[in-house]
């Protein structure tokens, strides 16, 4: 995605009204930026979210934990072992079926959904 976003940028810079001694190096800039940006996601871990049973992230049972579903993206807001909150966001390819599961997993007492975005 980074990469994506870089030749986006550097599509545009070229397409700006700037004289060409300062198109080419925010070109170089842009495109150079967003390599390091891509190499810098590929180097993080993956994570795996599992909710069959109690929700487990990377083998780890989530209790204090809170899953948001906002469109295609899926936000988990949980304590990590040091009693820290955190917030993960995950680009979901889940279908219909799976989202209803994953409400479902954790719909008991320990865990909590936000409540609906609407009026009352």
């Amino acid at each position: 995605m980074p990469v994506v976003l870089g030749v986006l940028a550097a599509a545009a810079i070229g397409m700006s009204v700037f004289p060409w001694m300062i198109k080419l190096p925010l070109t170089v800039a842009a495109l150079a930026y967003a390599a390091w940006l891509e190499r810098r996601e590929r180097g993080r871990p993956s994570h795996t979210l599992d909710f069959d049973g109690d929700p487990r992230l990377d083998g780890v049972v989530l209790r204090d934990a809170r899953v948001e579903l906002h469109g295609p993206w899926l936000t988990l807001v949980r304590k990590d072992g040091r009693g820290r909150w955190r917030r993960q966001t995950w680009w979901h390819h889940l279908d219909a079926v799976n989202r209803r599961r994953l409400r479902l997993a954790i719909a008991g007492e320990r865990h909590m959904l936000s409540p609906p975005m609407l009026a009352p």
